[in-house]
């Protein structure tokens, strides 16, 4: 990684004169690398300044004779949400792009200093390593600033905390070893973690909450260990009461469960509140518009005691704590999908394993599932919209900047890590391809930053050695 720093000089507050104050604009420009040079082929950089919803200032500098160490604009506005974006354009194309994370800007003007990640738009490059690189089937989500957590998927217990304002790994405490678990996100960025399993495959019971603007960061909710909790495969949701419901999951005895149980805001233990219609494990949960959850597919018994996908679809309603199916149902059944809610409340059901058709031994063969389905609570009905060439599973699905969904890595049918990207763009229901990921990777975790990337971490490559991490760019349409 290079770092460039630009000057952003005689700036002023709304119709006010220049400011004497100057902000620095510091580049984070990854290192040329197989794909090319970044700047090479350059031929122009606009800056422009929003406030988060309309450009406010603009220019444009001509790269005849390399880039400028100080660039100067005018009418930049004060406020608390303001974007400084880096455009990058050859033969009038953009090519590269970056931006900060929102600003505040005083009316004083004053001396601030921003980090701007500038890259190939619409590519993956090579990002700042974490401490634990081996983090398979971890946990990672981003607060209220725009910062990514991430913890578990490893032996090693360290939280770590990349914020993109100072482009580094930090440590933020520490948390139970788990693989597989799962995270719910509140509104205000804290999050509660559970379930998943140990080094030995033993479910983990242990429930921990993450408050990221605390120092000591991670503490442990109730017990040492939660009954209800100590299960692998389950799902968690936040609720807009900051509560927090978990569903189903394999028991310590590996029967798959029907309980919900619920984390009222306040308490520290979760405890029972309802009975799902089918017990499931390897689903999802989805918090909608309303404030209801819908839980979606996921492994169950059949009548016969075998264990099957199922593609049924339930929904919890918080105001009475009642669980009850919808007739909707997908139309592909499938487990260790992604699940996620689009702008427009709808949700988009991305791989798993289904049945193949086949058995092995006395329950179904599983096989990635192709088929891309969109599902639409407020229609009540479930389409198949696209299908992934081979099917996939243990892939990242990230929504982005712009509503589309950035779909990562993951394994095909023959088992086959992934290098591959796609975007779904909802405005035409259909999957576009993007640039590949620099390291093929599956059961890793991605999450969209402040800056508008996505950070992806972990994850294990054909070699089964740890993949290193990376960030990727979409284009500035995509950016308020």
């Amino acid at each position: 990684m290079r770092w460039i720093a630009l000057l952003l000089a005689g700036l002023a507050a709304c119709g006010g004169d220049p400011a004497e104050a100057r902000v620095q604009i510091v580049l984070a420009v990854p290192e040329q690398d197989a794909r090319g040079a970044l700047l090479a082929d350059l031929d122009a950089i606009e800056v422009q300044v929003s406030d988060g919803q309309d450009v406010r200032a603009s220019r444009l500098y001509p790269l005849a004779d390399g880039l400028p160490s100080e660039l100067s604009l005018t009418d930049v506005p004060a406020g608390d949400s303001i974007l400084f974006h880096l455009i990058g354009t050859s033969v009038g194309a953009e090519v590269a792009y970056g931006r900060t994370c929102r600003l505040t800007i005083s009316e004083d003007g004053e001396p601030i200093e921003a980090l701007l990640y500038f890259s190939r738009v619409g590519t993956f490059r090579d990002a700042a390593e974490p401490a634990v690189a081996a983090r398979t089937d971890g946990v990672m989500f981003a607060d209220d600033q725009g910062r990514a957590l991430v913890a578990g998927g490893a032996d090693a217990t360290l939280v770590e905390l990349f914020d993109p304002r100072v482009g580094e790994f930090a440590g933020a405490g520490e948390a139970a070893a788990r693989r597989a678990g799962a995270v719910a996100v509140r509104a205000d960025g804290t999050a509660v973690i559970a379930g998943g399993v140990d080094a030995a495959g033993a479910p983990v019971g242990r429930v921990e909450e993450i408050l990221p603007r605390q120092s000591d960061s991670v503490r442990q909710l109730g017990p040492s260990e939660q009954a209800a909790a100590r299960r692998s495969g389950l799902a968690l949701a936040a609720l807009p009461d900051r509560s927090v419901i978990l569903s189903g999951g394999r028991d310590p005895d590996g029967a798959i469960r029907a309980e919900l149980a619920l984390l009222a805001a306040g308490d520290d233990q979760f405890r029972p509140a309802a009975t799902l219609a089918l017990p499931r494990a390897g689903h999802t949960a989805s918090l909608a518009l309303g404030g209801v959850v819908y839980l979606i597919g996921g492994l169950t018994t059949s009548e016969l005691g075998a264990e099957v996908p199922t593609g049924s679809i339930e929904l919890y309603r918080p105001q009475d704590q009642s669980v009850r199916p919808v007739t909707a149902a997908l139309a592909v059944p499938r487990a260790g999908h992604t699940a996620t809610v689009l702008a427009d409340g709808r949700i988009l059901v991305v791989g798993g394993l289904g049945g193949g058709g086949e058995t092995c031994g006395e329950d179904p063969c599983l096989a990635p599932v192709a088929e891309v389905e969109v599902f639409d609570p407020i229609l009540g009905e479930t389409r198949v919209v696209d299908e992934v060439e081979g099917g996939i599973h243990q892939h990242a699905a990230t929504l982005i900047a712009g509503g589309r969904v950035l779909i990562s890595g993951g394994r095909d049918a023959a088992g086959a890590v992934r290098s591959g990207a796609l975007l779904f763009d909802p405005d035409v229901e259909g999957l576009v391809p993007t640039r590949p990921l620099t390291h093929p990777r599956a059961q890793h975790r991605a999450t969209e930053l402040c800056d508008g990337t996505v950070l992806v971490v972990g994850g294990t490559g054909d070699d089964g050695e740890p993949a290193p991490s990376e960030r990727y760019n979409p284009a500035s349409r995509a950016q308020p």
